[in-house]
């Protein structure tokens, strides 16, 4: 899997970044941990798209997110997290990898937008960087369960 140029530090440069599909019987458990030490709920696998995508260095997960197709005319990039124990330049170099992994993804079936929502000061300065634009700052996710019929 390609992916357009990412900034790196000249140590980075030394670095083998990669990124690959989503892997669930291989990824799923690894991107709980990480959810749980953001202070995050793991979600169900359920609710994970198929096109997901993982950025590496040196064989070890940096970063994952996913795309979800819709039957309108955008597409929803969600769920990305990134590995606590590595380094926030490498981490930053990972987030660039499956942000435009789904941007690529997104222009290749001819979606004209691409929404995401996060209230994480950090991708709020970075999702700008890469082309976002902010649309609102004061948004609340809310779930209606349908199993259950949120009573």
């Amino acid at each position: 899997m390609t992916v357009r140029g990412c900034d790196m530090t000249e140590e980075q440069t030394e670095k083998n970044f990669t990124l690959r599909a989503f892997d669930m019987m291989r990824d799923y458990e690894t991107i709980c941990a990480w959810w749980e030490r953001w202070k995050w709920t793991p979600l169900p696998p359920q609710y994970l798209s198929s096109n997901g995508f993982v950025a590496e260095v040196n064989g070890v997960p940096l970063a994952v997110t996913f795309l979800f197709i819709t039957d309108a005319d955008f597409c929803l990039m969600e769920f990305l997290v990134v590995n606590p124990d590595l380094p926030r330049a490498d981490r930053m170099t990972g987030v660039d990898m499956v942000v435009k992994a789904a941007q690529d993804l997104c222009v290749a079936k001819n979606y004209s937008a691409l929404f995401t929502t996060t209230n994480n000061p950090f991708l709020k300065k970075k999702l700008p960087e890469l082309g976002f634009i902010m649309a609102e700052e004061n948004v609340t996710h809310l779930v209606w369960p349908v199993t259950g019929g949120g009573e």
